[in-house]
Order: C-alpha cells, then structure tokens, then sequence
C-alpha cells in the first residue's frame, strides 16, 4: 500500500523531471530502510537528472509523510548491467546480451545469450555453442525465470 502511493509520486515527479521510472524498490540494510530508485531516459541518465528528481522526491516524501522511522533515499540509473523484472525490461533489453537464471527440473540454470524475442509466455535466449560457432535458442517462461540481467561487452580496440 505505502509502496504503490510511493510509486505512484515518483512515477508523476520523473514525469515532471522528463525522465521515466525504471524500477523502485525499498530495501532493509544495517544502516535502516532505504528507497531505491532507478531512473531512464532516451540517451542517459545524468547526474543532474539524478538530483533533481532526488531534491523532488525527497520534499514531497517529507510533506506527505508516507514512509515512516528514518530512511535513506538513492536516485541512479540502472546501470549497464541493469536488472529485468518487468516484460517491459526484457522489452527494452532485446538483441542485447542478458543473463538468465531459471529453474528447470529442480536446477537452477543460468544461461547467458543475445535475448531475441520477448512472446507471451517468456523469452527467447540465443546462444552460441563454444566450439561450433552454431546458434543454439532457449524459450523460457516468465514463470521459471530466477534472475535475469543485461550483461555489458566491453568493446576494445581491436587487435586488444
């Protein structure tokens, strides 16, 4: 309930601030509760995108005075290994390479590949076999996946 009014602000203020909400989340640590939020934009997060939507945030939460005790308050891009929870994530991640954990006959698998096809049902991960260089596809229901990540290729000069 606290969490869906939250989202419900943070989603009206990343409006205001021309970026889009990416995910949220409110974590237990050592240090107390703190809320997580992760912010997109066509082109990059910056650093002033990252402030402004934490100066808005954090006036009107104090206003409102919806989360209770102390917490702490992080506002950042997913980064580039960002995690997929949502159809819309896997959406958004296609012909990137990804990262899967699932659960397949009481294993967990994980696989890594270049996600091809977000359907109804899963997802489609093309992997490629090491020594034969062929293609191999998994589809995986949303129900069985575990984990799911995009994974970074660093690119470096050739001949590197």
């Amino acid at each position: 309930m606290v969490l869906e009014r939250i989202r419900e602000l943070v989603e009206r203020i990343s409006r205001e601030c021309e970026v889009d909400l990416y995910d949220l989340e409110m974590k237990s640590t050592n240090k107390g509760k703190v809320l997580q939020v992760l912010i997109t934009k066509q082109g990059g997060v910056t650093l002033s995108d990252c402030s402004r939507v934490s100066r808005k945030m954090s006036h009107e939460l104090d206003v409102i005075d919806l989360i209770a005790n102390h917490y702490f308050l992080e506002v950042s891009s997913p980064g580039l290994e960002r995690s997929l929870k949502t159809r819309e994530h896997f959406e958004q991640a296609i012909n990137e390479q990804v990262k899967v954990t699932y659960r397949q006959e009481e294993k967990n698998i994980a696989i890594i590949g270049i996600l091809k096809q977000v359907t109804a049902d899963g997802i489609e991960v093309e992997q490629e076999k090491s020594k034969t260089a062929e293609q191999e596809s998994f589809t995986i229901p949303f129900e069985m996946i575990k984990k799911a990540r995009t994974v970074y290729v660093f690119k470096g000069k050739k001949g590197e």
